[in-house]
């Protein structure tokens, strides 16, 4: 999607020419001479860079994160599938496009997709949800309706594994398979979800990145003749960087090394991928996130910091490919309250770039409806 020499400097630009429009706070005399057009191009952006993720089980539906303001305690709760054929929905996200759209999370790597003509009516062993064939055909008419190019990622439960412990390709097929006949097609597809916190997906116990590299040979060889076309991504790593620093007490928990995954086969993939979370959720035992700290330069810095921790990493395995922050939001596990207006309240964003100094300063103000302000300025 694009291409990061220096996040810092991206940002920049990227402020500096949609911002500087707006009619800023300096006078002419004060703005450099053509300052805009002098600035050198740094990166270059797909038309498809502002993208969607949809989770595997709001296609299939099952227990889902619960809303806040529940039952105390309660973390899932039952949801219907998507109506993917929903005309307002459509019309909504055509605005969207052109698109690509995940397919994808943490159900994802436990989600059987039956054979034609075969009829379940509960999730096989190894396997936690059922992906009906008519819903993954709504998944492939979705996108065509939206100018959405679809990826994806495959199953990793115990379920989708050889007697050997190894990854079965099966259920990939299934899906290319199908895909195909409804007129599709996947534009590229992480092995699994998340490999880096395997406790947390369904992953066979005990999985290292040894399991991972030899999965991803046999996933890299299958690939090769079952869908050429289809592009490689990975490795989807999480729970890195700025969240969780490596050491002995990540690695008791199970957790995973990106850096582990990608040497294990270098020169391999066709996009570097990684997923950024500036917190995790009440639900899953985070302490109560403040609001006051959403527009520090500390909370709005740490996405930075991780697209330079992975792009490094790209860099040393994968030099020259494309880096994708592929799944974010404000906080893991399904988000944090009390980060954004009630249904009661709503906000109003303004954003300005000035010169000032010698340097482009830009600043946003987040106004609620209701008596309250915050606002960040920041200069680089």
């Amino acid at each position: 999607m694009i291409r990061l020499p220096s996040p810092h400097r991206v940002a920049l630009l990227a402020s500096a020419v949609s911002l500087a429009a707006l009619g800023g706070c300096a006078t002419a005399s004060e703005r450099p001479a053509n300052s805009i057009a002098s600035l050198p191009v740094v990166a270059q952006v797909d038309e498809r860079y502002q993208s969607y993720n949809v989770e595997m089980v709001e296609i299939t539906g099952g227990r889902f994160w619960a809303p806040y303001g529940g039952k105390p305690g309660e973390m899932y709760r039952m949801r219907p599938p998507t109506n993917l054929s929903d005309p307002r929905l459509i019309a909504m996200a055509k605005l969207l496009g052109p698109a690509y759209i995940r397919v994808s999370g943490t159900w994802a790597n436990s989600t059987y997709l039956p054979l034609e003509g075969e009829v379940v009516t509960a999730p096989p062993a190894g396997f936690n949800q059922v992906l009906q064939r008519d819903q993954w055909k709504g998944v492939v008419n979705f996108a065509r309706a939206v100018d959405a190019k679809i990826t994806t990622s495959f199953p990793a439960s115990t379920g989708a594994r050889n007697a050997d412990g190894s990854w079965n390709p099966e259920q990939a097929q299934r899906l290319i398979n199908l895909t195909r006949k409804a007129g599709g097609q996947i534009h590229s597809a992480e092995l699994f979800n998340e490999p880096t916190i395997p406790q947390h997906g369904a992953f066979p116990k005990g999985y290292k990145a040894a399991d991972f590299g030899r999965d991803f040979r046999i996933f890299k060889e299958w690939a090769a003749k079952a869908a050429p076309q289809m592009k490689l991504a990975g490795t989807g790593g999480t729970a890195e960087g700025s969240m969780l620093k490596h050491s002995a007490q990540s690695e008791a928990m199970g957790n995973l090394q990106s850096e582990d995954l990608l040497k294990a086969n270098p020169g391999s993939l066709d996009i570097v991928t990684y997923h950024f979370y500036g917190n995790v959720s009440q639900r899953c035992g985070s302490p109560p996130s403040f609001r006051d700290q959403a527009l520090t330069d500390a909370w709005l810095d740490r996405t930075l910091l991780d697209a330079e921790f992975y792009g490094a990493l790209r860099d040393r395995y994968e030099p020259g490919k494309p880096l994708w922050l592929n799944e974010t939001a404000q906080a893991a596990c399904g988000g944090a309250p009390g980060r954004r207006p009630s249904s009661t309240a709503s906000a109003t964003s303004t954003s300005s770039a000035c010169w000032r100094g010698g340097t482009w300063q830009w600043s946003r103000t987040i106004r609620w409806l209701r008596p309250t302000m915050a606002s960040s300025t920041r200069t680089r």
